[in-house]
């Protein structure tokens, strides 16, 4: 059981929430897209790096990093220097990006995921007060992102965005010190509100506020907040 609330806590993370590339430009256009954010929930606190492209506004590809540290007492850990380091590379299709009304977008995307993690000191014991090393994973995604652009004026605009995923992978530990693997199924929803500047380029300034929410089987985790800045540069 131990195992799971450290596992559950620990992974959600590593998801970094919402294409943020297409969304943000024009229909049609293609651009870079580079991204900083921080992480907090109790416990623990992390940050990631994101930069990716966008080929002419229907086509997303992201390569996500995150480090995070997660405190011992807080997650039942044996050590307080715990940490891990975490990949991702996402593909998103939008299927519909349309204007549905006057100054309102809608966008709904469909996407795949593959990612990993390697976990170091992530040291606890079981039931039996044996100590065992949780040491990662290895998995892949697929889910549904939907976003609503209110174009407040020619230059500033709000979004609010929800995405969700199915993934499943395999997880390595050491029990016993004994290394064993273990499939793993999880759910991962999130919502997040995006504040937009669009540049006279057509690039794009942005500011998002993200809450991710995480089921690993029948386990749920806490609330994780994100705050994310990030630039789009129009191709």
């Amino acid at each position: 059981m131990k195992k799971i609330l450290i596992l559950s806590i620990c992974i959600i993370f590593t998801f970094q929430v919402n294409a943020q590339i297409s969304r943000m430009l024009e229909k049609g256009k293609s651009g870079i897209g580079i991204q900083g954010s921080i992480t907090s929930s109790p416990g623990s606190d992390g940050f990631q790096g994101k930069f990716g492209g966008s080929l002419k506004g229907k086509l997303d590809a992201e390569f996500i990093y995150s480090y995070n540290i997660t405190g011992a007492k807080e997650n039942l850990l044996n050590t307080d220097k715990a940490f891990f380091n975490y990949y991702e590379g996402r593909l998103t299709y939008w299927i519909f990006r349309n204007e549905v009304t006057k100054g309102i977008d809608v966008n709904i995307g469909a996407l795949c995921a593959f990612d990993a993690a390697r976990y170091k000191d992530y040291l606890y014991n079981d039931d039996s007060g044996i100590e065992n090393e949780y040491m990662g994973y290895t998995g892949g995604a697929l889910g549904m992102e939907t976003s609503i652009n209110f174009r407040m004026n020619e230059k500033w605009s709000l979004q609010p965005s929800f995405l969700f995923w199915y993934e499943t992978g395999k997880e390595r530990m050491k029990e016993v010190g004994v290394e064993k693997t273990n499939w793993y199924h999880s759910t991962v929803s999130s919502i997040s509100l995006s504040l937009v500047r669009k540049m006279v380029s057509g690039s794009a300034f942005y500011v998002s506020a993200n809450q991710n929410f995480w089921v690993y089987d029948v386990n749920t985790t806490p609330l994780v907040y994100e705050l994310a800045l990030g630039y789009v540069f129009k191709m």
